[in-house]
């Protein structure tokens, strides 16, 4: 049996909460789950936080 993926309006998609923290993106009205950031990407961000905000 072959599921029917389920599309949403970007109305629809401002209105979801799956009581999680995880992030998502609407793309062609498909809900994405996004992956969480690695120890690289926060690494990186605490360093441009730092060089911008001296």
């Amino acid at each position: 049996m072959i599921r029917t993926p389920i599309r949403l309006t970007f109305e629809e998609y401002l209105s979801y909460d799956d009581d999680t923290d995880r992030s998502s993106e609407l793309v062609a009205g498909h809900l994405e789950i996004m992956p969480p950031a690695s120890d690289l990407h926060e690494a990186i961000i605490a360093f441009l936080f730092v060089c911008f905000y001296r």
